[in-house]
């Protein structure tokens, strides 16, 4: 059953954190000091992943589900694009391997005379 607004309201924290559910893995938060926090539970790659969308009621149900709704045409998108081969591991890889070329003993070094590849002229 979808969370409506007035239980948010009532809603008052307890001896732990819990949590009240809406739909499309969109749930509150309720801290023991009384925050509550708008989370989205979701999988990505076989990994279950957070995403907070912000504190009620700065940020309202309705505008907390809009959120979700746009984060999950997001998943869909990226999904799709795992899906074709174009992974954002890899683009990470290769990012991280970049400047470590430029590191002393990585074969591209800033030595003086080295070339462009990190080869000795002549």
């Amino acid at each position: 059953m979808a969370l409506t607004d007035p239980e948010i309201r009532n809603a008052k924290p307890g001896d732990k954190p819990f949590k009240l559910y809406d739909a499309g893995g969109l749930f509150l938060l309720i801290q023991k000091n009384g925050g509550k926090w708008w989370r989205l539970k979701y999988r990505f790659a076989g990994k279950e992943k957070l995403l907070s969308m912000g504190a009620y009621p700065d940020v309202g149900l309705k505008e907390a589900r809009k959120k979700r709704d746009a984060a999950r045409e997001l998943l869909a998108a990226d999904m799709t694009r795992v899906s074709n081969g174009v992974s954002r591991s890899g683009y990470r890889r290769r990012w991280r391997r970049i400047p470590l070329r430029w590191l002393p003993g990585s074969g591209m070094s800033t030595r003086k005379g080295a070339g462009a590849r990190g080869t000795q002229p002549g």
